[in-house]
């Protein structure tokens, strides 16, 4: 059993609960599955001192002054720092499909930690699951992956976390929860559970190298060369509706080894006939910031009609300008690379005698014409252009700030964007280093009143006459 905060990156192993033995009453029928929790309160149920963990207590004032009464399942976190996990006897009830699916919500634990004293007490209440689930934190959702049961072996692996609100240690809230891998016996037979409630697809794709492996890594694949990948849609935080509106994960993997997981918010999916399309080219990913800007004479022009002023009824095959005309003209085509485009154009008698039309037009052959992409592309970007220029968009854009700066002095002052060793481990430790020494730099400018430096001036703007800077500038 392992206690994770997939936030923080950190996994803590708990050697002392292996091999313990918990119940668990099936009904194949309904696809009840019902866990004991007896056997942990029986055997982590008992108090004694932190540090010694041998010396019985009632309280505090039982131990030795540089200790604490704890209880529960004692774990190493960093340093000397010590977490107890405590479970409460009782059932939890929870579910099982044909699939192999297992799901237990509400599985309350609770946390003690030695990091002050008296111990501080934290509660969660994980749903654990052997699929994959997210906690969302700041924004940034962090998964915990389970293993789903394996119908020959019995091995499953449940894992889950939730909000573990005021944790010590000045850190705040972080996700907490645990992973425990099981050996289930008897095993049930398949054709007896229920069907999961949906049947999840797999997509097929292939991926074009771009560049050469680097001269000191292993060389995986040479320019232009075609990698074919797979990627299975797996269920969020419950079973998957048609409608798109519950969150999905893409488990990507080549030559059979898992290569990424990507999370995929539900606003990412849209329903059509009986399967799920990614709605932005086919990825599923909501991309937020700021859309190119309109092409045209129209988009430099004070006042006049852009492309996104105009109301497309893709169902009446119509488009309204801004004066309310009606598009006369409607054609579908496609590109060389299959691409949907539609040409909309509107009658020169509504658009000739318009007085907006030197808003709208220049030529004097034919009225307003339209080059509109597939309808999902224009929608998302109209839907892009929206969150952009809304109070949410702005506000939640200049997190971007904070990130570049961060990401810049990573690259100019500690080498992030070159990898010292081999294989991804050992790169992943040299990112965490990285960033802790980026934190460092920060607590020692901070003590010693270091200031921020400003924004760079570019050389080209230095050479720049005193005259021509903005009042308050200083050519550096």
């Amino acid at each position: 059993m392992t206690n994770i905060n997939p936030n923080l990156g950190l996994d803590f192993p708990i050697p002392v609960a292996s091999g313990l033995a918990m119940p668990v009453e099936l009904d194949e029928a309904t696809g009840a599955f019902v866990m004991s929790r007896d056997a942990w309160a029986s055997r982590f149920g008992s108090h004694y001192c932190n540090l010694t963990q041998t010396e019985a207590c009632a309280a505090d004032g039982d131990c030795p002054v540089s200790e604490a009464c704890a209880t529960g399942a004692s774990f190493d976190t960093v340093g000397e720092v010590h977490g107890f996990l405590v479970m409460d006897p009782g059932m939890v009830t929870g579910t099982i499909d044909a699939a192999g699916n297992v799901v237990l919500p509400s599985f309350a634990e609770t946390l003690l930690t030695d990091y002050v004293k008296p111990l501080p007490v934290l509660m969660n209440a994980p749903t654990v699951s052997t699929g994959i689930r997210q906690q969302t934190l700041g924004g940034t959702a962090y998964p915990s992956v389970g293993t789903p049961l394996d119908f020959t072996t019995g091995v499953l692996t449940l894992a889950g976390t939730d909000r573990l609100v005021g944790a010590p240690g000045g850190i705040g809230d972080n996700a907490s929860g645990f992973k425990m891998t099981c050996r289930l016996a008897p095993i049930p037979t398949p054709a007896n559970l229920p069907k999961p409630p949906l049947v999840l697809g797999k997509l097929g794709g292939k991926v074009r190298v771009a560049t050469r492996a680097a001269p000191q890594a292993r060389p995986l694949a040479d320019a232009g060369d075609t990698l074919s990948m797979r990627a299975t849609l797996i269920p969020g935080p419950s079973a998957p509706a048609v409608d798109g509106s519950q969150d999905f994960f893409v488990r990507v993997t080549a030559a059979g080894k898992e290569v990424a997981l990507v999370f995929v918010p539900a606003p990412g999916f849209t329903a059509k006939g009986k399967r799920l399309v990614a709605s932005r080219d086919d990825h599923g990913i909501t991309l937020r910031g700021p859309t190119r800007p309109s092409q045209g004479w129209q988009a430099h022009t004070e006042g006049a009609y852009t492309l996104h002023q105009f109301t497309v009824a893709w169902e009446q095959r119509q488009a309204h300008c801004p004066q309310g005309k009606v598009s006369t003209v409607w054609r579908e085509y496609s590109d060389r690379e299959g691409k949907p485009y539609t040409i909309v154009r509107f009658s020169l008698q509504d658009c000739g005698p318009c007085p907006a039309r030197s808003l709208c037009f220049r030529t004097t052959e034919a009225g307003r014409r339209l080059h509109l992409p597939s309808q999902e592309r224009f929608e998302a970007v109209q839907a892009a252009r929206a969150w952009y220029a809304s109070e949410e968009g702005r506000q939640r854009y200049q997190c971007r700030a904070g990130v570049e700066g961060t990401l810049s002095q990573g690259v100019r002052a500690f080498g992030l964007r070159q990898t010292r060793y081999r294989g991804l481990e050992k790169t992943h430790l040299q990112h965490v280093a990285i960033a802790a020494a980026i934190n460092i730099d920060r607590i020692v400018a901070w003590l010693d009143e270091r200031p921020r430096a400003q924004t760079r001036t570019s050389r080209f703007a230095a050479l720049a006459p005193v005259s021509a800077l903005h009042p308050g500038e200083v050519a550096a």
